[in-house]
């Protein structure tokens, strides 16, 4: 699977604040932070750490995408995975 579909799988795992949650990757109600989700669309290291590296380029400023994912907004997050996915898409046309 390539970056930009790694991304765009796990940004529809959290599409809607209802499936998305801050603090921890998933809780007990299956909700699934940024990086859970990540977690969850790919069995492939490689594949979650080079997608991780396109969110964290994507970041407005200097942090991570754990501690962006708990203190912004879910259109933030929403944003933020949009970024990413359009720089990663953007770097191989």
């Amino acid at each position: 699977m390539t970056t930009a579909g790694i991304l765009r799988d796990a940004k529809a795992l959290i599409d809607t604040p209802a499936k998305w949650t801050k603090g921890v990757y998933t809780d007990d109600k299956g909700r699934r932070c940024a990086l859970g989700a990540l977690q969850s669309v790919t069995a492939s290291e490689a594949g979650r750490r080079r997608a991780g590296r396109e969110l964290e380029r994507a970041l407005p400023a200097w942090g991570s995408v754990t501690h962006y994912n708990d203190h912004h907004s879910h259109a933030d997050v929403m944003a933020l995975f949009d970024r990413a996915i359009e720089a990663t898409e953007r770097a191989i046309a």
